[in-house]
């Protein structure tokens, strides 16, 4: 039987198990907010033949920029490229890339065999990952520090970019600034981040608000393809969130994120992200950006050799205050991947 886990009040027609909240229920009301405050016209967005010039100049070691104008205007424009200019320019970075680390990570963990070297592959990495064991019992590969911060994109391995003088990490929610770049690439795990003395900027930070739940997380959702045999196991996973993402120069940003991902469980029973061929369809979120309604909607879309499909846009740009409240209200998918056994995950909700 397909198996299908919902975080939270997510309610599916078809045969499901729900994980409830402890969440009161209650009702929000969209609060006015001031037109200008709410940007997303840019005309200094530099196009991709800009952007290459740009690359170009940094080194074979890390993405620099001369202070955080450049920086904030250089990310704002890669956000507003299309999927395939985003693809054309990452390929011209003369380093390698944190995503592309993690990538090789992931076809790495396919050729292995025993749990012993499971195991050691992920303690040589453990910057990176953790093994981690769910509710139910089952192991899953959990990627650490991820960043929804625009600069994962240009990120090194050290996840270091420079602008200006100093030298920013991004990792979790936060930035850590230095102006010695071996001390700051020394630190990797959020815990040793906190305790060390590098000046510290929470730079990311969830904005969610359901109506019917008046909770702030990100909404998720999973479908299995309910083979009894872990290396025959698949599923496709979901998630959905609202979040903004700062500057040191006092600007801020407003985001609207959403996410699939597949997942492959090995001949161990420990679940991880692999390549596949993505399927996303039906995508359509509503919300309410203070008083503003607006809808969200994506083509029907098909991705080859890809572990995740993200979809980013950008709804409140140059804040000089906070983001106006963010209410979802609707929310609809289809989606699938190749090793679903043609099953998808199709919910249509009022949230």
């Amino acid at each position: 039987m397909k198996k299908i886990s919902i975080i939270c009040f997510l309610a599916f027609i078809a045969v499901i198990s729900v994980i409830s909240c402890s969440k009161d229920i209650k009702t929000v009301t969209p609060q006015n907010i001031t037109p200008q405050n709410v940007v997303v016209e840019n005309n200094s967005l530099l196009s991709l033949n800009e952007l290459t010039e740009k690359v170009s100049n940094f080194n074979s070691e890390y993405a620099s920029f001369e202070n955080e104008d450049e920086f904030y205007n250089f990310l704002t424009s890669f956000d507003n490229l299309e999927e395939e200019e985003k693809s054309e320019l990452l390929t011209k970075l003369p380093y390698q890339t944190l995503e592309k680390y993690l990538d090789d990570s992931y076809t790495g963990m396919d050729k292995i065999e025993t749990e012993e070297e499971f195991e050691a592959f992920i303690a040589e990495r453990s910057d990176y990952f953790s093994i981690k064991k769910m509710e139910n019992g089952e192991k899953e590969v959990i990627e650490l520090g991820e960043s929804l911060h625009s600069a994962f994109a240009l990120l090194n391995p050290h996840r270091i970019v420079k602008v200006g003088e100093e030298y920013s990490l991004f990792l979790d929610d936060a930035r850590a600034y230095s102006e010695d770049y071996e001390q700051l690439k020394a630190v990797q795990k959020s815990e040793d981040l906190l305790a060390s003395r590098f000046r510290l900027e929470t730079v990311v930070e969830n904005v969610d608000v359901v109506q019917k739940a008046g909770w702030n997380e990100p909404l998720k959702a999973e479908l299995s393809n309910g083979e009894s045999k872990c290396r025959k196991q698949r599923k496709i996973k979901y998630r959905m969130e609202a979040f903004k993402q700062n500057f040191n120069s006092g600007i801020q940003q407003g985001f609207r994120y959403s996410r699939v991902e597949a997942k492959k469980r090995n001949s161990l029973c420990i679940w991880y992200k692999f390549k596949t061929t993505i399927t996303w369809n039906n995508f359509r979120l509503e919300h309410f950006l203070g008083s503003n309604f607006d809808v969200w909607t994506v083509g029907n879309t098909i991705e080859t050799n890809v572990k995740q499909i993200e979809r980013k846009e950008l709804i409140a740009d140059n804040l000089s205050g906070p983001i106006p409240p963010f209410l979802w209200t609707r929310a609809v998918t289809k989606t699938t991947h190749a090793e679903m056994d043609g099953l998808f995950l199709e919910f249509d909700l009022n949230l």
